[in-house]
């Protein structure tokens, strides 16, 4: 079977009022260090504005890594500084989502048409 072409991220990523700068980066790279000195697939910074994201990973876990680090962002992007089990929760969150995605193409095909009339009418999704 062929390989699958790579896919093509976005260059930035707008969260909230921030846009990230998305960088792939080799698994090593220093930019993802984890706090306890683990390696991680994926990191982001808010300030200075970028998230990294390991090469090599298969389509589907560097979806999921995009998406975590997306999560992570919007909750630092609430003004939250993180807290305890801040990763079980975004990981729990990415899981489910991702999983939703690939389940129910149809509910995120009509959330992604509303957002688009939303915007087009010059209306926001209210957060609630």
């Amino acid at each position: 079977m062929a390989k699958a072409p790579p896919m093509r991220w976005p260059k930035r990523i707008r969260i909230g009022y921030r846009t990230l700068r998305v960088r792939f980066v080799n698994p090593s790279s220093a930019a993802l260090d984890g706090r306890n000195g683990s390696q991680c697939l994926g990191s982001q910074k808010t300030q200075p504005g970028e998230m990294w994201v390991a090469t090599g990973q298969d389509r589907e876990e560097e979806a999921n890594t995009v998406l975590h680090e997306v999560i992570h962002a919007v909750l630092k992007n609430a003004a939250h500084d993180g807290f305890e089990g801040e990763e079980r929760i975004v990981g729990a969150i990415t899981a489910g989502l991702c999983q939703s995605m690939q389940d129910d193409p149809q509910l995120w095909r009509a959330m992604r048409q509303v957002i688009r009339l939303s915007k087009k009418a010059g209306r926001e999704i209210e957060v609630r």
